[in-house]
């Protein structure tokens, strides 16, 4: 994101929707500190910029990774993969984007059936709630998944960057390990037995990264019950049951 500087009237209503504090007043005008911006478009998409001053610059690889994982569909994965950039858009263009992370799997098992009775489905949402991540500590949490035998989803976007052997990021996407983004899903399923012995992995390399994550669980209901909720409580490890179903919008498998 980038402020015209001719535009900008200085009246600092831009500045609270940003979600990582990038937007400062710098002699008097509106400033974007590109080192912290995400490309998530809060600020031009909240149209509280009554001047239009806002507006994104040109992008390029690899900073358009940074757009891709920050809530926007101005650009798609495909165009993360095949390193495309992006040219300039205007605020009357950039006010009317939105957009999703992650995959539809995890919110439509009524339709995929991706999660059977006795797995658990677990996904690590980085930089959640709202403070962002560096893809250097994305890489550090799916090395230590790999490490002790974990198979990441491979529909999943993340995945998609990922050496699938180690779970470090691909030799071809190097570039992106200290670019920063809003928010990425690691999404993998693993047995009930073994799932108690994951969680403490994600809480130990929990300790070693410079932001937060927060994780979900997925576990069908069997006779009106949830039954990894007992291991959960007898492991000692606090959840809070919630229920989200999206009838009929997943992936119908082949």
């Amino acid at each position: 994101m980038q402020v015209d500087q001719e535009k900008c009237l200085g009246c600092k209503k831009c500045i609270p929707y940003c979600p990582v504090r990038a937007i400062s007043v710098v002699e008097k005008k509106a400033s974007i500190d590109q080192d912290l911006c995400l490309e998530c478009g809060a600020c031009i998409r909240s149209e509280v910029c009554s001047a239009e001053a806002l507006y994104i610059q040109e992008l390029h690889w690899p900073r358009t990774i940074r757009a891709a994982f920050s809530g926007t569909n101005y650009i798609g994965y495909d165009q993360v993969l095949e390193k495309m950039s992006m040219p300039r858009r205007e605020f009357d263009v950039g006010k009317h984007w939105g957009g999703g992370r992650g995959t539809s799997e995890m919110k439509t098992n009524d339709v995929t059936d991706n999660f059977k009775h006795g797995e658990v489905g677990i996904g690590c949402e980085m930089g959640r709630p709202g403070v962002g991540f560096c893809f250097r500590d994305l890489e550090k949490v799916t090395m230590k998944l790999v490490e002790n035998h974990v198979q990441l989803l491979p529909i999943n976007p993340v995945t998609q960057l990922l050496n699938p052997k180690t779970g470090s990021i691909k030799d071809e996407f190097q570039g992106i390990r200290d670019e920063r983004a809003l928010s990425a899903i690691i999404e993998f399923k693993v047995g009930m037995d073994i799932a108690i012995g994951v969680l403490r992995v994600l809480q130990e390399v929990a300790k070693e990264i410079e932001t937060v994550f927060s994780v979900d669980i997925i576990n069908r209901c069997k006779d009106d019950k949830i039954p990894f909720k007992s291991m959960l409580d007898r492991a000692g490890i606090e959840v809070a049951v919630n229920g989200k179903t999206c009838v009929g919008l997943g992936r119908i498998p082949e």
